[in-house]
């Protein structure tokens, strides 16, 4: 009963920080970051090649970082 309430945690930890992570702080993040950076007068290219990496890189840190969390709570609900 643990192990499964324990593994359905873990899941749902992971998509609830895949999406945080990959859609809020990357993508989301990205953009207003880079409208940040065209406000300024001299425009700072650094501060708009990394909101583009951000953006560019938000689907692979939300996967990576909702994989791990959830192949764990799947192994544990597996391993009953």
């Amino acid at each position: 009963m643990v192990k499964t309430i324990f593994g359905l945690l873990l899941i749902l930890l992971g998509i609830v920080l895949g999406l945080w992570l990959g859609v809020w702080v990357c993508f989301i993040g990205g953009i207003v970051q880079i409208l940040e950076a065209f406000k300024h007068s001299p425009i700072i290219a650094l501060d708009v090649a990394i909101s583009m990496a951000k953006i560019l890189v938000a689907s692979s840190v939300g996967r990576l970082s909702a994989m791990f969390p959830i192949a764990f709570g799947l192994a544990i609900l597996d391993g009953k």
